[in-house]
């Protein structure tokens, strides 16, 4: 609705929006670049709200007790007073759209008793923010993090108990994934991992950190990687994919080979780990069902080199 500009009340209704679309469940506002006037300030039954590409929009997010998804994009001028008490899902890009900043919303997240959901399980936020130590996110499942700030230095495991789900993806400063050495090492929940466009991202799951039930991994342009966990089948040893692309620096796999249960390789545009191509050792990964190679290395004849003795697969 490009020509949209305001959000009349109707005749009657209260000064404060009361009793406008009680009954109101889901309200999507899509690429409405002029609506500028607020929105109602109460829907009572409201489950879903989503508003995308309203840059003009000045309001606050409606008071919705019964709310549990929650997805604001391009709207910087939307203010969130308040994270709803059951809000399942929160989905945040574009910049100033909330409680001040990021560093605020991720505070309001890990202090027990501040009015703050407990239910948060998926939070997908990309813009100016800051995650420090000594924070702890029980209920977080799902988290996906675009850094704007070049704050982001590493990222603590420890505090997402529960993480299943973990991308990081256009930090410039980050650096490592850690567990203190306080805490406990094991991260069993986690399985699925991508880390992208972080060019100083040098390590994770160091100092013997174990994540038993990990079964995807891609880490793509990083250009500072030089070296993969050590003793991947011991640590990753649920693993059956894993992608490596555009990290130049990167120049093998760890020794003790790759995790037995690895089903597809993807290897991309990393010639320092081509060139040691006969050192991977894939003779050894009989789940092994899919290759993805794509190399600029042109003293390569063939692949594989008949030296090595790969088993026919029917």
């Amino acid at each position: 609705m490009p020509e949209w500009q305001e959000w009349f009340l109707f005749e009657g209704e209260h000064e404060d929006g009361v009793g406008v679309f009680s009954t109101l469940k889901e309200l999507c506002i899509i690429e409405c670049p002029k609506l500028s006037g607020g929105l109602p300030s109460q829907l009572p039954s409201l489950i879903k709200l989503k508003i995308k590409k309203c840059q003009q929009l000045v309001a606050s997010v409606p008071r919705a007790p019964t709310l549990n998804t929650l997805q604001l994009r391009d709207c910087d001028k939307v203010v969130l007073k308040e994270l709803p008490p059951k809000l399942d899902d929160l989905f945040i890009r574009g910049g100033r759209i909330f409680l001040q900043s990021f560093a605020e919303l991720m505070t309001c997240l890990a202090v027990p008793g501040s009015g703050v959901p407990t239910t948060l399980k998926s939070l997908d936020i990309g813009g100016t923010f800051q995650i420090t130590t000594g924070h702890y996110y029980p209920s977080l499942e799902r988290l996906r993090i675009r850094d704007d700030s070049d704050s982001l230095w590493s990222f603590p495991l420890e505090s997402y108990p529960k993480l299943k789900s973990l991308t990081v993806w256009e930090s410039k400063n980050l650096e490592s994934l850690f567990v203190s050495e306080e805490s406990y090492r094991d991260v069993s929940s986690l399985t699925h991992l991508r880390i992208s466009c972080c060019p100083n991202f040098v390590s994770f799951f160091s100092g013997g950190i174990c994540a038993p039930n990990l079964t995807s991994m891609t880490i793509k342009n990083c250009n500072k990687l030089k070296l993969l966990p050590e003793n991947l089948r011991t640590i990753l040893p649920s693993l059956d994919f894993l992608a490596v692309g555009e990290c130049p620096e990167l120049e093998s796999f760890p020794e003790g080979g790759l995790p037995l249960n690895l089903a597809t390789l993807s290897v991309w545009d990393c010639d320092k780990l081509f060139s040691r191509r006969m050192e991977w050792g894939l003779q050894d990964l009989h789940s092994l069902t899919r290759i993805n190679i794509s190399s600029k290395c042109k003293e390569v004849e063939s692949f594989p080199e008949e030296a090595w003795p790969l088993e026919e697969q029917n």
